[in-house]
């Protein structure tokens, strides 16, 4: 059970959090976006090491290595969601990167042989129902001459690298512990964009208006619930845990309707409804 609550902090966090992502790529651009996302990030981290600093003694080479090696996956995933957001169709490009958890699944049962009960299953294809009813609008998809845009491709690739970061980083994390898998992924995401992207960065200006004091909360808040995510699949499937925190585009759809006043169908709130229920379904029988 405390896993499951823990997926649960990872889709409150990471739902919200893409709402200060949103708001901020659209003011300060993609790149600034994912660079001080990072690095907020990493400075938020950074006050827990007193606290984990003894399992940084086990944090092997090969452990560091392959950390680092899905942190750019990982990189390249936030950097093409985020610039999905800005050119392409939110609930869109949102559900598409929001996919990568069925994935996740797949991946965990291949590689980890986690097994899975038919409940479990039942719960996680209602989920998985209700994220795709949620997020997408079919209304402003027919506007569109083709579903197949920049905005669908950067998402795509964002599925695709976030399923792979998130399915296998439980490797370091079931060694060393949620911590500091996570925060060498802030680390190694801060650098990137710091050094091929020096020019491209602006400096942090304080107006709520300006888009920085976003991307500030959204650092803090993706961190949270990647250490949530990390923590959980610490301690339980990530066949399981995946589903519930990568439930989080319905609560951007919601959030997105009130503030950013995106149109929101009957159909999307079914989907939030039949969401919830798959969680709730989910979480018993696995408890």
């Amino acid at each position: 059970m405390p896993a499951i609550i823990f997926a649960v902090v990872a889709l409150l966090t990471w739902g919200i959090g893409d709402i200060f992502t949103t708001f901020a790529s659209r003011k300060i651009g993609s790149y600034n976006t994912s660079f001080y996302g990072y690095l907020f990030g990493a400075i938020f981290s950074s006050l827990y090491i007193p606290f984990a600093i003894n399992n940084l003694k086990t944090f092997s080479t090969p452990m560091i290595l392959l950390t680092i090696f899905l942190s750019l996956i990982n990189l390249i995933a936030f950097f093409c969601y985020n610039e999905g957001l800005k050119v392409g169709n939110s609930s869109l490009v949102g559900t598409i990167a929001g996919s990568f958890t069925a994935l996740v699944v797949i991946l965990s049962v291949l590689f980890f042989k986690e097994r899975l009960s038919i409940q479990e299953i039942f719960g996680i294809i209602i989920i998985f129902i209700g994220i795709f009813l949620s997020s997408i609008n079919f209304s402003d998809i027919k506007k569109q001459k083709t579903l197949i845009n920049k905005g669908t491709v950067y998402a795509l690739i964002a599925m695709a690298g976030w399923a792979i970061y998130f399915t296998f980083i439980k490797i370091p994390v079931r060694q060393d512990g949620f911590f500091w898998p996570s925060y060498v992924t802030s680390i190694v995401g801060s650098l990137f964009f710091l050094i091929f992207g020096l020019r491209r960065i602006k400096m942090p200006q304080v107006q709520i208006k300006s888009g920085f004091p976003a991307v500030m909360l959204s650092g803090l808040l993706l961190s949270i619930g990647a250490f949530a995510f990390n923590f959980g699949v610490g301690q339980g499937l990530s066949s399981i845990i995946a589903p519930i925190a990568g439930a989080y585009p319905a609560l951007f759809a919601l959030l997105a309707y009130i503030i950013f006043k995106d149109p929101i169908t009957h159909q999307q709130k079914l989907g939030m409804v039949v969401t919830l229920c798959g969680i709730i379904l989910l979480a018993y029988f696995s408890g």
